[in-house]
């Protein structure tokens, strides 16, 4: 009997898919708001910027 026991496939996998969920969720929204934000700010800026 090996002492080291490696971790089931099903629960790599499901690491592995919550690992990439929490990855994608995070780049879309903080790129989002920066794309939100830049876009805001760039009409703000020919609205009223010389």
């Amino acid at each position: 009997m090996k002492k080291v026991s490696w971790p089931s496939k099903d629960v790599i996998y499901k690491g592995a898919v919550l690992i990439l969920f929490i990855v994608v969720f995070f780049t879309v929204f903080i790129g989002g708001t920066d794309i939100l934000l830049g876009k805001v700010m760039l009409v703000l800026n020919q609205q009223f910027g010389g």
